[in-house]
């Protein structure tokens, strides 16, 4: 793919993200170099402040989903991150679903291919909290290898729903926390340690080490989500949906 061609590609993506349409094309990433990117160029046409991350097929069912050797990362953009109890707008061309997910926030910036310890992660996370990540796909079509599109296309998100911050988390057993989604009455449970590295601190441990972060790098103030533990849950207008992290409080949203 030229330079010129790249460019128009995530505009279009873009474009499409912020309207509710889709991009028809026939370009679409062969390999992860070129899904990166893509949504490099992508960050580049919002013209937004990068203000966190998300981690995404964090489990060995997503890994298979998407057709995926390892987890993925993706910028989370300021104008997409709100607080509990925000209605969320969707577009059904984008199949959107929601993903229930540990959310930490950083108190210093994390070096980057360093072999930091999970003692090390648990040093920079200033408060832990729950939220969800709402997805969408804005590619029309995806070739085998649906894992790269969503890369390409900003790592899938939509926007993000963030519950209230727990400060003084450091006494809680972090890979042993509940979650539990209820869209319309209708409940599924997990676990924050229901993902490859076994907790919330060691996905965000994998990224700092091995996971592909950004030439910005991981800063003081960013918010990290570290993957769903509720599996990936279609979303429509009109569904009202609450999660129930116990000790961390409930999120909630209507979806519009």
């Amino acid at each position: 793919m030229s330079q010129s061609d790249q460019t128009q590609l995530a505009n279009d993506l873009w474009a499409a993200r912020e309207s509710g349409d889709v991009v028809s094309t026939n370009q679409h990433p062969s390999n992860a170099q070129e899904a990166y990117e893509l949504l490099e160029a992508v960050t580049k046409a919002t013209g937004r402040d990068i203000v966190g991350y998300k981690l995404g097929a964090t489990t060995e069912a997503a890994l298979g989903l998407m057709n995926l050797s390892g987890p993925f990362a993706g910028p989370l953009l300021s104008g997409c991150c709100f607080d509990s109890g925000h209605p969320a707008k969707v577009s059904a061309a984008h199949n959107p679903a929601i993903e229930t997910e540990f959310v930490l926030g950083l108190k210093k910036d994390l070096p980057t291919g360093q072999n930091l310890s999970d003692a090390d992660i648990a040093e920079a996370v200033d408060w832990v909290a729950g939220g969800f990540e709402i997805i969408g796909a804005r590619f029309e079509q995806t070739p085998t290898g649906k894992g790269l599109c969503t890369i390409a296309d900003g790592a899938g998100n939509h926007m993000v729903i963030t519950g209230a911050a727990k400060k003084d988390w450091h006494d809680l057993d972090i890979a042993a926390l509940p979650a539990t989604l209820d869209v319309n009455g209708e409940t599924k449970s997990g676990m924050s340690k229901d993902s490859l590295e076994g907790s919330p601190i060691g996905m965000l441990r994998w990224f700092a080490n091995e996971g592909p972060v950004p030439a910005r790098g991981i800063k003081a103030g960013d918010v990290i989500y570290c993957g769903t533990c509720t599996g990936l849950t279609p979303i429509k207008a009109g569904d009202v949906i609450e999660a129930d992290f116990g000790v961390l409080g409930k999120v909630s949203t209507k979806i519009s």
